[in-house]
């Protein structure tokens, strides 16, 4: 798909980001998936608990957005950015709130089990099941190309 717009000849400004934190907690992984039991004491890992993940505020990645089209006119046909925002552990994650909450919190697995149970007829649980490598992948993203 990359490579279709890419030779398509319209400007394409891809803006990469993986999981966004909104502080509302509106349907975000952070709130949707770690913190989803943090009021029972509870921090659900998705993934390994020393991997890196990259996070960013959805408001950070609206404004590189922004800032990204009015400065479109100097970027190529086909740009590929990515937006490092930050960079956590879920080790860290758990640090930190405890660090707030001023008490231990319990790090639990993500039920992926529901996942592969459900794939058979949920098309979103398999397509989730694939990519649950991604939780186990160490990555982060640079911002060298907003620069």
């Amino acid at each position: 798909m990359e490579r279709a717009y890419a030779e398509s000849g319209v400007q394409t400004i891809v803006l990469r980001a993986r999981n966004f934190i909104d502080p509302n907690r509106q349907a975000c992984v952070m709130s949707a998936i770690y913190l989803c039991n943090i009021q029972r004491g509870k921090l659900t890992l998705p993934g390994l608990a020393e991997t890196r993940q990259a996070m960013c505020y959805l408001s950070d990645w609206s404004r590189a957005a922004v800032a990204l089209a009015q400065k479109r006119k100097g970027l190529s046909q086909f740009e590929d950015v990515p937006l490092a925002g930050h960079t956590l552990t879920t080790l860290t994650i758990k640090s930190e709130i405890e660090r707030i909450q001023e008490r231990e919190v319990k790090c639990v697995q993500f039920p992926w089990w529901v996942f592969k149970v459900s794939a058979p007829v949920c098309e979103l649980a398999r397509e989730l099941s694939e990519i649950r490598y991604l939780w186990s992948t160490d990555h982060a993203f640079s911002d060298t190309r907003l620069i």
